[in-house]
């Protein structure tokens, strides 16, 4: 189906028997959602279908890149980060990022992996959006535990490090939540991209390195100049939230309280407006893929 086609079914009123409002369509995903883990099984299993390592790539797709920035930025005077050795600042920085990263990735691929088992079972499209979010999360998972083991092999080594058992730690689960509302909301509009278009393939990765270099991951976010800072807390949801939770795991720089709240409310409005186009979508769908 070519682009005008599908804005012309996707304008078109749907058919009476689907959901036509928000309201229903929410009912009917969470009708369906003991049916994610299955979903989210079966996605999972296409990644790794065929490949010698299998989950091994899991660890190996988080860790080396991480250890090669991590190598080379930790002699860039640049990036210092006081109080805060640089390899765990960095660990603490891509367990969140790689959630987008991952999610956006394999999230983009989702609806086309999922078309026969959405077809056989008449699940709503929203649920696959969903279910890729088990990736990501696996993804942060391990990051995480290797960030606590990094802390704990700094702790041996001498290293002195801020304690990470404080209260604000229990904010942490709360920003990941954020975050996986952020990606299941991108992941609706770049899905339905990539089954219209296969050029969505190319431009999503190379519009999610420049994010990556745009977000303070690699740099703490006093290295840009003031007004720089402000406009990332402002204009990059994911700044306040990377801010937040090195806060939150070391109790490094300042809660970001009123940029995290606008950062709060856009991620909000993507997420619903997300529910809304997968509803608006999902029956010019099957023509689709």
């Amino acid at each position: 189906m070519t682009v005008a086609g599908f804005t012309h079914r996707f304008t078109t009123r749907p058919n009476k028997a689907l959901s036509r409002d928000v309201g229903d369509y929410v009912a009917r995903v969470v009708a369906s959602l003991p049916q994610l883990p299955l979903v989210a099984r079966y996605l999972v299993q296409r990644i790794f279908d065929r490949t010698v390592l299998g989950f091994w790539w899991i660890a190996l797709r988080a860790l080396t890149p991480v250890a090669a920035m991590a190598l080379i930025f930790m002699h860039v005077t640049e990036f210092g980060t006081p109080g805060l050795f640089y390899p765990v600042f960095l660990l603490a920085g891509m367990t969140v990022w790689i959630v987008v990263d991952i999610g956006i990735s394999y999230g983009m691929r989702s609806l086309f992996a999922g078309r026969r088992l959405q077809r056989m079972m008449r699940l709503p499209a929203f649920l696959f959006s969903l279910a890729s979010l088990s990736m990501p999360l696996i993804h942060g998972a391990v990051m995480l535990s290797v960030l606590v083991f990094a802390v704990i092999v700094c702790g041996i080594a001498g290293v002195d490090l801020p304690s990470m058992m404080r209260w604000q730690l229990a904010l942490f689960p709360v920003l990941i939540a954020l975050v996986a509302m952020l990606v299941t909301g991108l992941t609706v509009f770049v899905s339905i991209a990539f089954i219209l278009t296969r050029d969505t393939r190319f431009v999503v990765p190379m519009l999610t390195q420049v994010w990556f270099f745009g977000t303070p991951v690699l740099y703490p976010l006093s290295a840009l100049p003031p007004g720089w800072q402000t406009l990332s807390l402002y204009l990059n949801p994911l700044t306040p939230i990377m801010e937040a939770s090195r806060y939150a795991l070391f109790g490094i720089g300042q809660w970001p309280a009123v940029p995290l709240l606008v950062s709060a409310f856009f991620i909000g409005v993507v997420f619903l407006c997300g529910i809304w186009f997968m509803m608006r979508s999902e029956w010019v769908l099957p023509d689709m893929s």
